[in-house]
C-alpha cells in the first residue's frame, strides 16, 4: 500500500539510492518460494505435464524438477515427470503445509505418535516459536527492602 494522493513522502534513504539500487517491482513469489506444495496441489487436480503449464512467470526449469523429485521420494508422485498422483498425495494436498509436513500428519496415525508429529509439525512450521525475554529492569543498589509500593498481601483485613 502507498500513497495514491498528493502528500508528502519521507524516506529513510536519499531519492538516488531508491532510484538506483532498489528494484522497480518484487520478483513474483514463484521465483523466490519452494513450489513443492503448489506442484501437489497441480498434480491433486488432475494437471498431469506441471513442467509445461502455462504460468504468468514460469519458475525456472530446475526448481520444477527438484519439487518433483521431492514428491517422488515423499511417495505423493509416483513418476517425477508426468507422474499420476498417489492416494498418499491426495492425502497430503489436503493440507496447507510444505509436503514434507502434510506427509508426516498423514503418516502419524498409522505410527501412533499423533500428539507428537502435531507438535513438531506446528513447531516447525512457524518462522519462530521463541519470544525474546523482555528486558529485565536494573536494580536499584539502595533498595532495603521495605515497602515498595505494591499491594502484595492479599489479606482483607
Amino acid at each position: 500500500a502507498g500513497r495514491t494522493g498528493p502528500g508528502h513522502c519521507y524516506r529513510v534513504y536519499s531519492s538516488a539510492v531508491f532510484n538506483d539500487q532498489f528494484d522497480q517491482f518484487e520478483p513474483p513469489e514463484i521465483l523466490t518460494t519452494p513450489i513443492d506444495s503448489t506442484v501437489l496441489s497441480m498434480k491433486a487436480m488432475g494437471i498431469r505435464n506441471v513442467l509445461s503449464f502455462p504460468f504468468p512467470t514460469p519458475p525456472p526449469t530446475t526448481t520444477m524438477d527438484a519439487a518433483l523429485e521431492t514428491l517422488t521420494a515423499l511417495g505423493a508422485v509416483k513418476d517425477n515427470k508426468n507422474g499420476h498422483i498417489t492416494s498418499l498425495g491426495h492425502a497430503m494436498a489436503a493440507f496447507p503445509l510444505s509436503p514434507r509436513f502434510s506427509r508426516m500428519l498423514v503418516l502419524a496415525p498409522q505410527r501412533k505418535c499423533m500428539r507428537y508429529v502435531i507438535t513438531m509439525v506446528a513447531s516447525f512450521a512457524c518462522e519462530n516459536i521463541f519470544l525474546p525475554e523482555p528486558p529485565t529492569p536494573p536494580k536499584d543498589d539502595d533498595d532495603d527492602g521495605g515497602d515498595d509500593g505494591c499491594d502484595d498481601d492479599d489479606d482483607d483485613d
